[in-house]
């Protein structure tokens, strides 16, 4: 693909990357060169972000499925419209790709229209019936993510189930990234190594929570972090990093596991550095995410369990809500510590319930 330029337009913190084509280079080579066997095109500096996800030298089974969440708007409209298709039709194949019901997709093409300054009535035209600048909102259109068209949480829990009911179990990271009172949520990254492993040296850490090494190592937090992607992936768990909402700093971790989008269900659990602790920064990363699984999972119930002697991650969970349901007898095996068995509590929280 030659005579292409890819000027970075500095916005909002980051860069926005144009093509540009003095000379004529088709929709195909564009296509192409995006959706290729390759790893993005590498940068000297800098990083390329994606659903808050650094996929700057992200392998081709790493991008695999988030190709498909990515759409291209062309410089020339007219060449990247079907002509022979109507404007309802060159709408409705990308919703139906994404698994919009068929009873939805006349309403969901005319929100589309609507949201660029369209009519319904422009459906049943063909593209040349159209100005250049209508064209353009067309493609616009069609590449728009019609899940942002959705409002309410009961049309977000209904795109999900339907999402999952197909078996499309695959979690995606919150977006934009969740924040609330000076904690930011976001994906972990090869940079937190070292600040995970510190943390870790915390004897309380492993003390409540069983599946944590003591002594921990480098190797272990590497361990972990690459056993992320697949569970995500497989839409069983989502780990995310509390994080200082203005330099990013890693305070802690949370996540959710045991994600059973049948029964929507899940468990959810969280630590925090031996620095971040009495600041009421676990209470608000629980109220944040627990909030985002029920309003964009469509989780119906969320569970966790606390070490009796753990009282002050008890007060995290009942500062959220969650109500102390039983206590389970020789719950856990501390195997890396002691390896004893000990009991736990159990909290549950219903979406009307959070606090």
């Amino acid at each position: 693909m030659t005579g292409v330029s890819v000027p970075l337009t500095s916005y909002a913190g980051g860069y926005l990357a144009a093509c540009h084509h003095p000379q004529n280079v088709t929709a195909e080579e564009i296509a192409t060169a995006v959706r290729s066997d390759s790893s993005p095109v590498s940068s000297g500096t800098g990083v390329i972000r994606f659903r808050g996800r650094d996929i700057t030298s992200a392998s081709r089974r790493d991008l695999e499925p988030i190709r498909r969440e990515m759409q291209m708007v062309f410089q020339d409209p007219q060449a990247s419209l079907n002509p022979r298709k109507r404007v309802s039709q060159i709408l409705r194949t990308p919703l139906r790709r994404r698994g919009v019901a068929n009873d939805r997709t006349e309403a969901e093409t005319q929100e589309l229209l609507r949201r660029v300054g369209l009519q319904s009535e422009h459906l049943n035209r063909f593209p040349h019936e159209f100005s250049g600048g209508q064209r353009q909102r067309i493609g616009i259109a069609r590449a728009s993510r019609t899940t942002t068209a959705a409002s309410g949480s009961s049309r977000r829990r209904h795109a999900n189930f339907s999402r999952y009911a197909r078996g499309v179990s695959e979690l995606t990271f919150p977006e934009p990234p969740l924040r609330a009172q000076g904690v930011l949520l976001r994906p972990w990254g090869v940079a937190d190594v070292q600040a995970i492993v510190a943390a870790c040296q915390d004897p309380t850490i492993p003390a409540y929570m069983p599946h944590i090494p003591s002594p921990y190592s480098q190797a272990d937090a590497i361990s972990w972090l690459d056993s992320q992607e697949p569970n995500r992936l497989a839409g069983t768990r989502l780990e995310l990093a509390i994080a200082d909402a203005g330099d990013e700093r890693l305070l802690g971790a949370i996540g959710a596991s045991n994600v059973d989008m049948t029964q929507l269900t899940a468990s959810v659990g969280y630590w925090l550095a031996p620095h971040a602790r009495g600041r009421g920064h676990a209470t608000w990363a629980l109220r944040v995410f627990a909030r985002w699984l029920f309003d964009e999972l469509g989780l119906a119930r969320l569970e966790l369990t606390a070490d009796p002697a753990n009282t002050a991650s008890q007060r995290v969970a009942e500062g959220c809500g969650f109500h102390q349901e039983g206590y389970l007898r020789s719950h856990l095996r501390f195997h890396y510590t002691t390896g004893e068995r000990r009991d736990s509590l159990i909290y549950g929280l219903l979406p009307d319930e959070l606090t």
